[in-house]
């Protein structure tokens, strides 16, 4: 970290002021628990199981997947494809398909449609919810820091459906990016989202007994491990612009929350790789 911004092509860049949040403030004991960020989660760890339990407890609770409203999701889909000038004839990769209901939508569009998470959970429900709709839509559970299913030149579309800015290694950020870049297509287009860090809030803080803010590493932890990582902007587009990206549109916007001083806002980027 700490590199110079590499920002590439930049045709647009728009702030919008966020709106503060009714959170209260809290004082908070610190801790000193110190957590080595090692990276993807591996099989039988404590932080995979969390989400397998986690998808496995929202499928069982009628959920529609990670979250609640997926109500905005086919048009901010629409909206990408529209302001790239793509078609729904290509081949489309949602990283971090959870579900699968980004991916069916891209299906249902006419795409080639395939979805990857790293958890078996929601991968067998992104596939029930596939046979049952009856799209073409394909899931498979594997590592998005390496993308080793998938030859080069392959995708029209990369789109981060949630899940970039819960790699917190800063290896296995590199390697990701650099294999995004390898399986797009010449002038395949990436979409991708960040949550930007408060670069003036350099304190560790504690949001429960094991979970917290480390400012060193700008990752929260949850059940003490890592789990959400926190860019700068200059940081998130200089990532892109190492892997040979090229930028087409960068969106950015303000947050505020009283019970996460070092959340800023988030920033979303459309991207290409050149032809």
């Amino acid at each position: 970290m700490g590199d110079v911004v590499l920002r590439g092509m930049v045709d647009e860049e728009e702030i919008i002021p966020g709106m503060r949040s009714s959170g209260k403030d809290r004082q908070r004991k610190v801790t000193e628990t110190v957590v080595r960020n090692t990276g993807i989660p591996t099989a039988g760890s404590a932080k995979l199981n969390r989400i397998e339990q986690r998808y496995r407890q929202r499928r069982e609770s009628g959920s529609p997947g990670w979250t609640d409203d997926y109500t905005g999701t086919e048009d901010e889909l629409r909206d990408f494809l529209t302001r790239n000038g793509l078609t729904a004839a290509g081949n489309f990769l949602e990283l971090g398909c959870g579900a699968g209901n980004r991916t069916i939508i891209a299906a249902r569009m006419g795409f080639h449609a395939f979805g990857i998470d790293i958890s078996k959970e929601a991968v067998a429900w992104a596939n029930a919810k596939n046979a049952a709709e009856k799209t073409l839509a394909e899931f498979q559970i594997g590592d998005i820091t390496s993308l080793a299913a998938f030859q080069a030149d392959f995708f029209d579309v990369v789109y981060d459906g949630g899940v970039l800015y819960m790699i917190t290694n800063q290896d296995d950020r590199r390697n990701c990016f650099a294999n995004i870049a390898r399986i797009l297509k010449p002038g395949g287009f990436l979409y991708a989202t960040a949550h930007l860090a408060n670069i003036g809030f350099h304190e560790r803080f504690e949001m429960a007994p094991d979970s917290w803010y480390d400012p060193e590493g700008r990752f929260t932890t949850i059940s003490g491990e890592p789990a959400y990582y926190f860019s700068t902007e200059d940081e998130f587009c200089s990532e892109i612009g190492k892997a040979g990206l090229i930028f087409v549109r960068i969106k950015s916007y303000a947050e505020v929350h009283a019970d996460r001083p070092f959340h800023a806002g988030e920033v979303l980027a459309d991207a290409r790789r050149p032809i």
